[in-house]
């Protein structure tokens, strides 16, 4: 992983062939501090994880997608967990050799050819808290802090 800060919030980051996307990032917000940031991305990816949630019975559907694919767009944030740890949550689009597109929360996947990333950090500390009724995390607005 190569890390350039562009200025004091933003950062262009560069995934290697083989690096896993979600284990960098984690590892990147821990590196840097980021508390809070929302990140874009680009490039190529294999060995993908990808899921939908389902509300009714509160559990994510998942599939692995073993090909190499294009990664159309990847949109999402970094926030933090309750035990201390960095959330990495990217939705994704992704196109393979037939041209279709398929997508949706990136679980896992390895940079196939490269990956570009920008992530923009904000001045404060999120947390994800649990949430009973929908069965997930969701950030704890109330309570972020500086």
């Amino acid at each position: 992983m190569e890390i350039k800060q562009i200025k004091p919030s933003v950062y262009a980051i560069r995934l290697v062939r083989e690096e896993e996307l979600i284990g960098s990032l984690t590892k990147m917000a821990q590196d840097f501090k980021i508390g809070f940031a929302a990140l874009q991305a680009i490039g190529a990816l294999k060995d993908v994880e990808l899921g939908y949630y389902d509300l009714l019975i509160k559990k994510f559907h998942k599939k692995v997608f073993s090909e190499d694919y294009e990664l159309l767009s990847a949109q999402g944030n970094i926030s933090w967990l309750t035990n201390g740890n960095p959330f990495v949550h990217i939705h994704a689009a992704l196109s393979g050799r037939d041209y279709h597109v398929i997508g949706g929360h990136l679980f896992s996947g390895k940079v196939a050819v490269t990956l570009e990333v920008f992530v923009t950090a904000f001045p404060v500390q999120v947390q994800k808290i649990p949430n009973p009724e929908i069965g997930i995390n969701v950030w704890d607005l109330k309570n972020c802090t500086l």
